[in-house]
């Protein structure tokens, strides 16, 4: 009885140790097979080697511990059952550690077993008609500036900002964007910022690429400037291909997509080959090439990019970013980014099509952990960057919000009628009584709602069409 307690005991450490050596937060494996539902049919997907590297340390481990230690212990006459005892003590101990504290069980009982109406209570979709449509379309601009965040631009805590020609473009920036839980990686960023919908669970990176669901029944910022007869098109410095990101933006309204696979077009283009990336200044060539193309027609135009120069854990130094004033390679790269996009803007105003267009420059989510992070953390509060350039200034920057927020404030930026001032969870940042779901509930409350069940979300994960609540203002 005691081996079999034993044995079971050491199985479930193995599938914990295992589910935390995958994920990069536990939790997100079990909410990953609670809300997608197909685990078990992509988790061939993942290398062999991780069951071989868990089973060659656990399965000695096993022998050693119920075998040999209580035989060794014989000779000090300790009785073996008296050392089982006591192992099976340490692991009900361990397991419990592992349950509550790494994968956090008592989460799981929120997911599985609490329901919430937050998203139907709060989500408001939006109609594609011709009344809330600009007569004058404005030109969009949208970089995603790969980790970029503000305290970059702190001189308490650099000698030397980093981001010193993009604060000083000329233009505006809000004042709190924070980062929620279901925003915080490149696709899950797009996916808030275009549609006002989180995409819960943040999923390991294992999985990312297996995922099919695109909201296909959301309205989004791009189905609506597509729809508008905008030409739209979105350009990836890493390969397009990873996270679903082509699908996702086929599915909402984006016409043309290229990453590292299309402007590659020799070895002088490799950037970060984690991501089979081409170096940024090569998307900002092309980008330009694109630009004065559409500067050549009269048609609307949305372009979005992601950089990836920035990407932790070691980014990627290219040879005409080097200063003469660092001692850290990693504040180079930054630095470089900073004047790469800002003398990409400062191209833009070169070309006529500048004074129609709105540029954003926002980071994708938060830095992670890079050369950078321990001097980062020491930041009282890190906000994700963001500058508006060549747009009104609104009433008051004075804003806390987050990347939910960002489709409906860009639409009523362009002109587009936002007659419920949002779109999905978003909210306008224009609108001074309308106040975001962060300045609304808290970012904690938020958190906790996300995390649980949601009939309503799963239908606006997978289904094409859905029933749309009524918003439910004043709840």
């Amino acid at each position: 009885m005691k081996f079999f307690v034993f044995s079971f005991l050491c199985l479930f450490i193995i599938l914990l140790s295992f589910i935390d050596f995958i994920a990069s937060d536990p939790i997100t494996v079990f909410s990953f097979v609670l809300m997608y539902g197909d685990f078990f049919k992509n988790i061939s997907t993942i290398e062999k080697k991780y069951f071989v590297q868990i089973l060659s340390i656990t399965l000695p481990l096993i022998f050693i511990l119920w075998c040999l230690i209580p035989s060794v212990f014989k000779y000090f006459h300790i009785s073996k059952n008296k050392i089982r005892n006591i192992l099976l003590i340490f692991l009900t101990i361990f397991f419990t550690y592992l349950a509550f504290f790494r994968v956090g069980i008592q989460v799981l009982f929120v997911m599985f077993f609490k329901n919430t109406s937050f998203y139907e209570d709060n989500y408001i979709p939006y109609s594609l008609r011709k009344e809330n449509i600009p007569q004058k379309k404005k030109n969009l601009i949208l970089i995603f500036a790969e980790s970029f965040e503000q305290s970059y631009a702190d001189p308490s805590l650099f000698d030397a900002p980093l981001l010193s020609k993009l604060p000083r473009q000329p233009g505006f920036s809000f004042s709190e964007f924070q980062q929620l839980n279901g925003t915080e990686n490149t696709i899950s960023a797009l996916a808030a910022a275009f549609c006002g919908i989180p995409v819960m669970p943040v999923l390991p990176s294992s999985f990312r690429n297996e995922i099919n669901y695109t909201f296909p029944s959301a309205v989004c910022l791009t189905d609506i400037l597509n729809n508008a007869g905008y030409d739209t098109s979105f350009y990836f410095s890493s390969t397009e291909y990873f996270s679903n990101k082509v699908d996702f933006l086929k599915e909402h309204g984006v016409n043309h997509i290229a990453g590292s696979t299309v402007m590659r077009r020799n070895e002088n283009d490799n950037g970060l080959m984690d991501f089979l990336a081409v170096k940024d200044s090569r998307t900002f060539e092309v980008l330009k090439e694109k630009i004065q193309e559409l500067a050549q027609k009269e048609t609307p135009f949305f372009i979005g990019v992601t950089t990836v120069n920035t990407h932790e854990p070691t980014g990627y130094l290219e040879e005409t970013c080097k200063r003469t004033n660092s001692s850290v390679e990693f504040e180079d790269i930054v630095s470089c980014s900073d004047d790469q996009i800002s003398d990409f803007i400062d191209f833009i105003k070169t070309t006529k099509v500048y004074p129609n267009t709105a540029i954003v420059v926002i980071g994708d989510h938060l830095a992670r952990r890079n050369p950078l992070y321990d001097t980062l953390e020491k930041s009282e509060n890190r906000f994700i960057f963001n500058r508006f350039v060549n747009i009104n200034l609104p009433v008051s920057t004075e804003r806390s919000f987050s990347m939910l927020d960002l489709g409906a404030t860009l639409l009523e930026m362009l002109g587009f009628v936002l007659p419920q001032k949002g779109l999905g969870l978003g909210r306008s940042l224009l609108s001074s009584q309308e106040p975001t779901l962060i300045e609304k509930y808290g970012i904690e409350h938020i958190h906790g709602e996300i995390l649980k069940n949601s009939a309503f979300y799963k239908k606006l994960l997978k289904e094409q069409h859905i029933d749309q609540p009524e918003n439910k203002k004043g709840q």
